[in-house]
């Protein structure tokens, strides 16, 4: 009878690390979600307004070509970073990651994201990690 309640508790135990493992793996991929979602925001929100000032810009007739070659040029950007960080499996995967590496990635998305700070007044070529996005 011991043996068996010892089995029944053991189960249990098993049981209740298991959902509590769960649990802090749905956290994570929560608390990894807003992060990856944040920076997308916040360089959409830096790309919107940039192209907010281009439009602005281009009501003389002059620059109103080189203003389209900008805007062209940011919207190129904003479709990479978008499919960059579109991928729910990378961030399932950055969850379950030793906490070392993890934080290794967070540094890494850090790196991508300032890749994308660039000078809109260089139209030709924006370097975004591995892609070049480029407008002729």
């Amino acid at each position: 009878i011991n043996a068996i309640e010892g089995k029944h508790t053991l189960i249990e135990k098993m049981q209740y690390r298991s959902e509590e493992r769960e649990s802090i793996i749905e956290q994570s991929i929560t608390d990894a979600t807003s992060h990856f979602t944040c920076v997308v925001e916040d360089r959409v929100k830096y790309f919107t307004e940039k192209m907010e000032e281009v439009n602005k810009q281009s009501k003389d007739i002059a620059h109103t070509r080189k203003a389209l070659k900008k805007r062209d040029t940011l919207i190129s950007a904003l479709q990479v970073l978008c499919k960059n960080y579109s991928d729910q499996g990378d961030i399932n995967s950055f969850v379950r990651t030793p906490p070392l590496s993890r934080a290794n990635s967070s540094q890494n998305l850090h790196d991508e994201e300032q890749k994308y700070d660039f000078d809109y007044e260089e139209v030709g070529e924006i370097k975004v990690g591995v892609e070049d996005v480029k407008r002729k």
